[in-house]
């Protein structure tokens, strides 16, 4: 684990650049808040004006909100900012592929992050891929041998290689590799797949944070029922005799760290062999439960549940990953070039267990960071980049100049979609069993589905390498019933190394199934292309009558005929790819996060709970 020492000066470094992040960016009149800025829930009887919520191991009321949806007003705010701001282009209906990458420069005006950047020695790099907590003080300070200048851009069916001094990675999480999540069904681990390829240092991938209370509707993604209700009193009820039972568990109770109210929850399902337990907030009456939480009123209406006169039926789900690309406090990662922030990244502030509410202040302070540091990168850079080469390479079969076109090098790209806990099992509490399959089947039956797709041509996922729809479906399923029985909540040694075995194997298979995916789609689009070359040119001539390719019906087919059945064929490969790349990069974040979960089995833990395997019992 990280020593204290470690931990105080990020506590300080958010401590000290959090509010003015706050009044810069989201209160309104801040000078980058955008025309609104965030109109926070005000209260005159606070000191600052605003009214202060409690959640789950906080001491005091302390966090500022709007309504029950900080989040997507804070979103609302800042993308209305971006918008707005002369200085910013937002491309739309882009998916990136790979960063580029090209050897150091040996240039001395070009930035060395090493050398440019002593603060780094206070959170630590290494050569190692993937690092644990306790390995991390004892990093040896290096970068990689490689520096990122851009990254591979697929924006409808052309690819850009999308050239910048600084590059951004803020892709958000990976909840989606679990069978029940609280994210956006986009959270699949894209940033750290991308991250993993390009070699950067990643840290304490074995830690995803569950939260505890997501409405449990059969058949539906999971909905998040903020901490924020049970800071304002909601009780737990066990599923039979509804009656409360964090007490039983933990002295906090309701308001015990995330990851005791998830293994109480688990424990009590499995009790009495339900789906769910019941969350009850009626104590609060309509009137409160319709002003500060809105949203949360509104969805279970819609759902046919009404909570102020209704039990909601809960149950955890993957919902923060406190791991990803290992950074600095600038957002630097030990890719020169590259930064992070977000999610994705892991700046080593929320240890082993992240307290509620703290990733946001995180992301913006950190992402603050990094935009500073990626714009003063900016300069030194430029001369150098003019300097060299300007041969990058990505790991992708479309990367070749042949199939793929350069955009000007710009000041940098944005990729984006978008304390320490207890580690001991609960006092008192009976044992949790291991979540099996069959108690899988219960906790949700959202089945693992991957985004939706249109009939692919082939039928298998194998070691050929083929990609049809019913092998995209069994390989989802796969992955995220793995996450979700065997590097959950609750985890036993041999279980976990049987996943990093089983998610390895797959992430293999799924790069096979891409690089040929890959292949077929640069050839559909270079067929495009010469095909549209053929036709300029025997218009321009005038000889292309009759001379055409013929059609079932023997006669030349036009030139229009021509280029719609390759432009036809060329999306339907490129759809193929990205459905490839989806679970690519999934399969390729599983594994990593099930090799270090396996990896630290034996190790102290916080967002989860490492159980001792159970001796298989053989009859004499």
């Amino acid at each position: 684990m990280f020593q204290l020492c470690v931990y105080t000066p990020l506590l300080f470094y958010l401590c000290s650049q959090g509010p003015t992040a706050v009044e810069r960016f989201l209160l309104p009149g801040g000078p980058c808040s955008g025309p609104r800025g965030v109109d926070f829930d005000p209260d005159p009887k606070e000191s600052c004006g605003l009214a202060l919520c409690l959640e789950g191991s906080h001491s005091r009321r302390r966090i500022i909100h709007w309504r029950d949806q900080t989040g997507q007003a804070i979103m609302a705010s800042l993308i209305e900012a971006v918008r707005a701001h002369p200085m910013i282009s937002l491309r739309k209906g882009c998916t990136a592929v790979d960063f580029l990458l090209e050897d150091r420069p040996a240039d001395p005006h070009c930035v060395d992050v090493d050398e440019s950047n002593a603060r780094r020695s206070q959170v630590g790099f290494g050569q190692g891929v993937v690092q644990e907590e306790d390995e991390m003080k004892e990093m040896e300070t290096g970068a990689s041998s490689k520096r990122c200048v851009g990254a591979l851009v697929l924006q409808s069916n052309e690819l850009l290689k999308v050239r910048a001094a600084a590059t951004i990675l803020a892709t958000g999480g990976c909840g989606e590799l679990w069978e029940h999540t609280s994210n956006p069904a986009a959270a699949r681990g894209d940033g750290i797949a991308m991250a993993l390829r390009a070699g950067c240092a990643l840290s304490s991938l074995h830690y995803m944070q569950f939260h505890p209370t997501t409405l449990y509707v059969p058949g539906e993604r999971r909905f998040l029922l903020t901490e924020a209700l049970r800071g304002e009193g909601a009780t737990l009820l066990d599923p039979v005799h509804q009656q409360p039972f964090a007490k039983q568990y933990h002295p906090s109770a309701e308001l015990a760290p995330r990851d005791v109210v998830s293994r109480m929850i688990l424990s009590e399902m499995a009790k009495a062999g339900t789906d769910h337990v019941w969350l009850d907030v009626r104590h609060m009456g309509q009137t409160k439960l319709e002003h500060r939480f809105p949203g949360i009123v509104a969805h279970c209406r819609s759902k046919g549940m009404n909570p102020v006169t209704d039990l909601l039926p809960v149950v955890p789900a993957a919902h923060y990953h406190c791991g990803g690309v290992l950074v600095d406090l600038d957002g630097a990662t030990s890719v020169p070039g590259l930064y992070a922030a977000g999610e994705v990244s892991c700046t080593g502030l929320h240890g082993a267990n992240r307290l509620a509410s703290t990733s946001l202040l995180e992301g913006l302070v950190w992402g603050r960071a990094a935009a500073d540091a990626a714009f003063a990168e900016k300069a030194s850079f430029t001369s150098a980049a003019a300097a060299s080469s300007g041969s990058a390479t990505a790991d992708s079969a479309m990367a070749s100049d042949d199939h793929s076109r350069e955009v000007a090098p710009g000041g940098g790209v944005a990729l984006g979609s978008g304390g320490v806990g207890g580690g001991c099992p609960i006092p008192g509490a009976p044992p949790v069993p291991h979540s099996s399959h069959e108690n899988s089947s219960k906790a949700c039956d959202h089945a693992a589905q991957p985004p939706p797709l249109e009939a692919l041509a082939e039928d298998s996922l194998g070691a050929s390498g083929e990609v049809g729809r019913e092998a995209l479906l069994a390989a989802w399923y796969e992955l995220k019933h793995t996450m979700w029985t065997d590097v959950g909540i609750v985890r036993r040694p041999s279980r976990l190394a049987a996943a990093a075995v089983s998610l390895a194997a797959l992430a293999v298979r799924a790069e096979t199934a891409f690089q040929r995916c890959a292949q077929r789609a640069a050839a559909a689009t270079s067929r495009v292309k010469s095909e549209g070359k053929k036709n300029s040119r025997r218009r321009g001539k005038g000889k292309g009558k009759g001379k055409g390719k013929k059609g079932s019906n023997g006669r030349p087919k036009s030139s229009g005929a021509v280029d719609a059945a390759a432009a036809a064929a060329a999306v339907k490969a490129t759809r193929e790819m990205k459905a490839a790349l989806a679970l690519r990069n999934a399969s390729a974040a599983a594994a990593a996060v099930a090799a270090a979960a396996s990896n630290a089995s034996g190790k102290s833990v916080g967002t989860h709970y490492v159980e001792a395997d159970v001796p298989e019992v053989t009859a004499e």
